[in-house]
């Protein structure tokens, strides 16, 4: 029994995320790959007040697992049920969404692919513990296997002050314009010339862009073509000695 509430956990928080919260889209590349994506090492992307946040889940429900040696049988997974999430930062809500049973949104049937969305705009800096309180049944049972997954976070950056607002400083405005089909420009400041890290994510956190960039001390403008990308949301980020700012940007080319 060990072994089955230990593969219950690993599978437990499954959900994914999306902007606008209608829908959500599971990630293709993982869709043979049962359990939670991002898993409990990457955990979920950082967010920073005022500034819209988004994360995306992707879940792969197995059909069954092995509880004990064969000959014996597998137990099959009915639905994992995924019943609320606690202590989500100030502002953010979520939704569930998937191949599911569609009475509940929340509820993902075994040898499933579903997704679910944390959504919002954070109100409050903070490093939050998330709560994701599941139920599992298995083996035809009615009976619910319940328990409680606690190893997300989501780190709430403060947002930036007026004072930071400044050559002294780094910082990192909004992408112009937004959106955008061909180019857009990304202006930012640092108090001295040293490189800046850009990256970019897709809607479901996936990394799509990485590149170092030999920023000047003050003004600086950077350029991102958008033929490098499909159509839709992305998140980039600018890093700058461990600091971070994470905006949000919209490709319309396709």
């Amino acid at each position: 029994m060990k072994k089955t509430y230990l593969f219950l956990t690993i599978t437990a928080a499954l959900f994914s995320v999306q902007i606008n919260a209608q829908t959500c889209t599971p990630d293709p590349a993982v869709a043979n790959i049962p359990g939670i994506h991002p898993d409990s090492a990457t955990n979920f992307v950082s967010g920073t007040v005022g500034q819209p946040y988004n994360q995306n889940i992707t879940v792969v429900v197995p059909q069954d697992t092995q509880v004990l040696p064969p000959p014996l049988p597998a137990i099959p997974f009915d639905s994992i049920r995924m019943t609320g999430i606690s202590n989500l930062p100030p502002g953010l809500t979520y939704m569930c969404a998937g191949t599911s049973n569609p009475s509940s949104l929340c509820t993902w049937l075994g040898n499933t692919t579903g997704c679910a969305s944390i959504y919002g705009t954070p109100t409050t800096a903070g490093t939050y513990s998330l709560v994701i309180s599941v139920d599992a049944f298995v083996g035809g049972s009615s009976v619910a296997n319940s328990f409680t997954v606690t190893y997300y976070k989501i780190t709430i950056n403060p947002a930036v002050g007026i004072s930071e607002n400044s050559n002294a400083n780094f910082d990192v405005k909004q992408n112009a314009p937004n959106p955008f089909s061909n180019k857009t420009n990304i202006r930012f400041t640092l108090p001295t010339e040293d490189k800046v890290k850009l990256t970019v994510y897709n809607m479901l956190g996936k990394m799509v862009m990485e590149k170092k960039i030999d920023g000047v001390k003050g003004e600086n403008e950077l350029e991102i073509d958008g033929k490098n990308f499909s159509g839709g949301m992305y998140f980039y980020s600018l890093e700058y000695k461990g600091k971070a700012f994470t905006r949000r940007m919209m490709v319309t080319n396709n």
